[in-house]
Order: C-alpha cells, then sequence, then structure tokens
C-alpha cells in the first residue's frame, strides 16, 4: 500500500462525513477511486489545489514529538510491527514505525511521561465526544479527571477531527470560563447534529 493511499484511508477514517463521499475511496473490493484517493491525500497534508495552506503536518508532527514518549529503536519497531499485523493483517504494520518521524526530530523528546502540572490554573476545559472514532471518550473522562481544575464537556455524538462546528450554549461557556453569576446551568452536554 503506498503512503498515499495510507494517507487518504486515514483521513476518512477519522471523518464519517467522508464515508458518504460519492465513489469514497474504494469502489470495490479490488478497485480504488485514485481521484478521490489524491483528494483526500490533499486534504490530510494541508494541500489544495497543488499548494499547501496549511502546516498541519508540521504541527501534527511537533504536537507528538514534544507531547509523546517515543521509542525509535528499528528493532523494537519491527517487533512492534509483527504484532499489530497479526492483530490487523491490513493495516497494523503501518502502524508500527511512526516514531521514526521523531528519531529526527531536532528538540529534545520526552523519555518518559509526565504529569500535568497545572496546581492552581483556572478552569480547564476538557472536550470529549462519545462517538468520535479516533480518541475514545474514557480518555477525555480520564483526562478530566486528572486535572484539579478540571471542567468535562460531553459532546454526544461525533465531532470528526475537529471542532469548529460545537455549538456551546453562550451561557454556559461564560459561567464555566469565568465563574459567570446565575443558576448552575448543569452538566455541560451537547447534543451531535450529524
Amino acid at each position: 500500500m503506498s503512503g498515499t493511499l495510507l494517507n487518504a484511508l486515514l483521513v476518512t477514517l477519522t471523518n464519517r462525513m467522508a464515508w458518504q463521499v460519492p465513489g469514497y475511496i474504494f469502489q470495490g473490493p479490488d478497485q480504488v477511486n485514485l481521484d478521490n484517493v489524491l483528494e483526500f491525500a490533499d486534504q490530510a497534508n494541508g494541500r489544495y489545489e497543488g499548494e499547501y495552506w496549511s502546516n498541519s503536518t508540521e504541527a501534527f508532527t511537533a504536537t507528538n514529538c514534544l507531547d509523546l514518549v517515543t521509542d525509535p529503536d528499528p528493532a523494537r519497531m519491527r517487533e512492534r510491527a509483527v504484532e499489530l499485523e497479526a492483530a490487523a493483517p491490513t493495516l497494523g504494520s503501518y502502524f508500527a514505525y511512526g516514531d521514526l518521524t521523531c528519531a529526527g526530530w531536532p528538540y529534545p523528546v520526552p523519555t518518559e511521561t509526565q504529569e500535568v502540572q497545572e496546581a492552581g490554573a483556572a478552569p480547564i476545559l476538557v472536550l470529549g465526544a462519545t462517538g468520535g472514532p479516533v480518541y475514545p471518550y474514557a480518555w477525555s473522562e480520564a483526562l478530566a479527571e486528572q486535572l484539579d481544575s478540571g471542567v468535562l464537556v460531553t459532546y454526544q455524538g461525533d465531532l470528526g477531527h475537529g471542532l469548529r462546528q460545537v455549538p456551546v450554549h453562550q451561557h454556559r461557556s461564560r459561567r464555566i470560563l469565568h465563574g459567570g453569576d446565575g443558576p448552575d446551568p448543569g452538566p455541560a452536554v451537547l447534543r451531535g447534529h450529524r
């Protein structure tokens, strides 16, 4: 499988709306719609009409290399590839070598998981979606629990891979963010519209 096809497939797996695109990527078990593959791969890489308009790839790399503990040892990656391929024969091995990206990162990378240090911080909103295909909702619950000032905002549904369309009620936002006056509006739960 080519890197271009893998990029296209991954971007569509993170957005259920993409599954409804006419022709999607696959037209049958052995047929691939190359036009859609290139379109989705361009989206994954921040390209539009042949030009890069986003630094999302660089931002993704920076975030992962500065936040995640990685292991760039090729021998361990090969071991993980065998394990992942056994568990997921079609795509598993492709996920075993992601740590190579950070092996050449020009800044220090974490060597062990760090505890979050936010004592005394203002409320920190943790947004979690119950139906997202990428990040389990349990991760949002766990993060909000770990933070002294964590406030979990639950979106019931699938956000895709972004928060641009989440309708947060102004009163609730004002109360959570600024400790506004008035009655407590209750748990912050947003309803999905997709």
